[in-house]
Formats: structure tokens, C-alpha cells, sequence
């Protein structure tokens, strides 16, 4: 045998065998999406200045948005924040 031969003794010792996923099953979902989940993994566990580009690119593709396909899309991130707005209404009040 040669010496890059992987046999399960030389994937435990180099730590490859255990490679379970961590993290919520719907992080883990979101960050299987192939574009949108690199955006969303750098940003999550990228360094300080990459929660700023998240934020200035997810910005950026709003207004496009806005300029392409008008009112609905202006509307439809309006509507989600009411939803929000609501779910913490409840969640206060209880």
C-alpha cells in the first residue's frame, strides 16, 4: 500500500471521520443553498467586516429589486415586518 492509501484507521487519526454537522437543521439548510448560503456562512462565521458586506449587498439587490419590479417588491419586505411586528406584540404580551 501506498502511503495516501485512506484506510478508516488514518481517517480517525487525522480527524477527517468525525465530521458531523453542527449547527440547526435550518442553518444547515440555508447554508446548502448554493449563492445565498456562502453570503449567509460568511457572514455568520466570516470576520467582522463580512456582516457589513451582507448587509450592504442584501441592501443593494432590495433597491434592485425595487427598480425592476417596482411596488411589490417594496411591499412584499414591508408585509414581513409587519408579520415580525405582530409575532412581538404577542411575544410581549404573554
Amino acid at each position: 500500500m501506498s502511503d495516501l492509501t485512506l484506510t478508516p484507521d488514518s481517517l480517525e487519526h487525522s480527524g477527517i471521520a468525525d465530521t458531523k454537522p453542527t449547527g440547526s437543521l435550518l442553518a444547515r439548510v440555508l447554508f446548502a443553498v448554493p449563492v445565498l448560503g456562502w453570503f449567509l456562512k460568511d457572514a455568520a462565521k466570516g470576520g467582522d467586516s463580512a456582516k457589513y458586506f451582507f448587509i450592504f449587498n442584501a441592501l443593494v439587490l432590495w433597491i434592485g429589486a425595487i427598480a425592476i419590479f417596482g411596488y411589490p417588491a417594496f411591499i412584499i419586505i414591508e408585509l414581513f415586518m409587519v408579520f415580525l411586528a405582530f409575532c412581538w406584540v404577542i411575544a410581549v404580551c404573554r
